[in-house]
């Protein structure tokens, strides 16, 4: 009776062990994210709702889009009424785990900022509102994804961000920012070709 539930246990146990890791094989897999992005800077503090959907090429290189709307100021800049300072990227992620539900990673994406600010020290008389401008963004990033469920999992990202802004109204004003980014995702295998998929050991 102990060799029975010694050899079951063995059997139970590498055949749970074998589908963990088809299951963590990422090749394939569409992930999707929705979060709080804060960022801090000399000119500006401000707060963002951001949406990323990312592709996984490999088990350690991936492709991601992320799109950042700007909710709002933690606090006020004593030069600037920031009216608009969204943003999209895309780029590329490095992920130094390849079979693992702790997914961490570094990355670098490129994009543009559509950002309008209002100057708080113009001159007297003078129109002081900035038309919409579109400002190049360079965004460096190291985070994870944990993935808790066969269908959902969380992140926590932090990064740095180069954007410079100019216009007549702010020539050559640097947003540079330290940002952190957190919160809930979705994934789906809907693209793993059959190798990556979990066998079914039925068969």
């Amino acid at each position: 009776m102990v060799k029975v539930v010694i050899i079951s246990t063995l059997v139970l146990t590498t055949l749970f062990g074998q589908a963990q890791t088809d299951e963590n094989n990422r090749t394939g897999l569409l992930r999707s994210g929705l979060g709080l992005k804060l960022g801090n800077s000399a000119a500006l503090s401000s707060f963002y709702g951001s949406g990323d959907l990312e592709y996984y090429i490999d088990e350690r290189v991936s492709v991601e889009g992320e799109s950042n709307y700007y909710l709002g100021s933690l606090k006020d800049s004593m030069n600037y009424n920031v009216l608009n300072n969204h943003s999209l990227l895309a780029g590329a992620n490095f992920h130094f785990s390849k079979k693992s539900g702790f997914d961490p990673y570094t990355g670098l994406k490129v994009g543009i900022g559509f950002t309008e600010m209002d100057p708080l020290d113009h001159e007297p008389g003078e129109p002081c509102y900035e038309e919409l401008q579109v400002d190049p963004i360079v965004a460096m990033q190291l985070g994870f994804n944990y993935f808790t469920d066969k269908y959902f999992h969380m992140f926590m990202e932090g990064g740095y961000v180069f954007q410079k802004h100019n216009t007549e109204a702010n020539p050559g004003l640097k947003l540079n920012e330290i940002s952190f980014k957190f919160g809930l995702g979705i994934h789906v295998d809907w693209f793993r070709t059959k190798s990556h998929k979990i066998p079914n050991t039925a068969d």
